[in-house]
């Protein structure tokens, strides 16, 4: 189950430090993630001058991951320690 190994992630980035403020329920979690990927891939289908993002693909990936992360609560130098 996708939850089980959100959850598992999730309380391995808090016992690493790497994850702070308020827990949110993993299958939630989970959803609002799919949420902004599903939207992100259907604007990503309108012709270019339709879309309200601006910047490279690259970037906007980017930008919606470290947007997820931040929301769910990832320092910003949580992938330095690797």
């Amino acid at each position: 189950m996708l939850g089980d190994t959100v959850a598992n992630a999730l309380q391995n980035a808090r016992a690493d430090g790497d994850l702070r403020g308020e827990a949110l329920l993993p299958d939630n979690t989970s959803m609002f993630i799919d949420h902004i990927g599903t939207m992100m891939s259907a604007i990503h289908a309108l012709s270019l001058r339709s879309r309200p993002y601006r910047g490279s693909t690259q970037t906007l990936v980017r930008e919606a991951v470290w947007f997820c992360c931040r929301g769910i609560g990832f320092t910003a130098d949580f992938g330095d320690k690797r």
